[in-house]
């Protein structure tokens, strides 16, 4: 999808409204509470909007001015975890918004390789391996949420402070006060590990170890009680129903 890049122009999404559902692996950026509302904003907007029948991402932008309004972005698993440091963050940073370079609908996927840098607390999401070079744009369009941009091209997306954007199927907005401790990064490198372990092939020893490794880490956040402890155990739990 090709965009036109607008500086230091405040994007309308409030950085308390980027929230990743690890129950469904969305992100959602913008003020739209459900598909409910993304379906009323679909007759206001231009943008990729395929996301019922399809892997399209849904990225709206406003039908009178063509300036970016929301999204329902996609986190393909598995999660790859590493200790890496993310250097794409020192590259050509800059902040705004975006506005779609003309007014049509186009299909858009931004990522199928999805990377959780764990030192950053940071998730990226981008087509492959993105290969960075002077033409690599990232553009704050939060202060945690950013678009990966290269020859004006939408090609993925960076969430920092991921785990604090964490939140419930019922929830629309994140507690903006609440700040990621390290505690909750280890727990969520934990969680992303015994997913990635899903895609393997699997005895029945294999199966019944991650089993119970799933039971131990619910079990060590039976008492936490903040947002993301609450939603990592959520998801524990629908996996073991269904293994």
């Amino acid at each position: 999808m090709k965009v036109i890049l607008i500086d230091n122009l405040k994007s309308k999404i409030d950085n308390s409204h980027v929230r990743w559902y690890l129950s469904s692996q969305e992100i959602w950026i913008g003020q739209e509470k459900n598909y409910y509302e993304i379906e009323e904003s679909i007759g206001k907007s231009y943008g990729s909007f395929n996301w019922l029948f399809s892997g399209e991402d849904t990225i709206l932008f406003d039908k009178e001015n063509l300036k970016l309004k929301s999204g329902v972005i996609k986190v393909n698993e598995p999660i790859n975890v590493t200790t890496r440091n993310l250097e794409l963050l020192n590259i050509n940073n800059r902040e705004g918004t975006i506005k779609l370079f003309e007014p049509s609908n186009a299909s858009c996927e931004l990522g199928d390789y999805t990377i959780y840098y764990s030192k950053e607390d940071a998730l990226v999401s981008s087509r492959g391996m993105l290969k960075v070079d002077d033409q690599t744009i990232v553009l704050d369009i939060t202060k945690d949420f950013s678009f990966i941009i290269k020859e004006d091209e939408l090609v993925g997306w960076i969430l920092k402070n991921s785990s604090r954007h964490l939140v419930g199927d019922d929830m629309n907005c994140i507690d903006s006060g609440f700040h990621s401790v390290d505690f909750i990064k280890t727990t969520l490198v934990k969680y992303l590990i015994l997913i990635e372990s899903l895609d393997k092939e699997l005895t029945i020893d294999d199966e019944e170890k991650l089993m119970n490794d799933f039971n131990t880490l619910y079990e060590c956040l039976e008492t936490c009680t903040l947002t993301p402890f609450v939603v990592i155990k959520e998801s524990i739990l629908n996996i073991l129903d269904f293994m």
